[in-house]
């Protein structure tokens, strides 16, 4: 599960938070969401330094896609193209 969630952390600062293009993907990426808020309130609440908006903002919609598509075996230049 830790490297399905590393997958959806982007690092590009051009992240505008744009949700998913594929509509299908857009409820998963909200739970999504909802659990990183849970994990962060409980990283504050056991005394882990945390900015929890930074932290939620790490995991961008703008992925969902990509990680589907590699979830599903897809090869590497589709995904290159999904990611242009």
């Amino acid at each position: 599960m830790a490297a399905v969630l590393s997958c959806l952390v982007y690092t590009d600062n051009k992240s505008e938070g744009k949700p998913p293009r594929e509509e299908k993907l857009a409820e998963p990426f909200q739970k999504f969401v909802d659990v990183a808020e849970k994990v962060a309130t409980i990283m504050i609440e056991s005394n882990i330094e945390l900015n929890k908006e930074e932290y939620i903002q790490k995991f961008a919609p703008e992925m969902m896609e990509i990680t589907y598509k590699w979830c599903q075996g897809a090869k590497f230049i589709e995904i290159c193209e999904i990611s242009e």
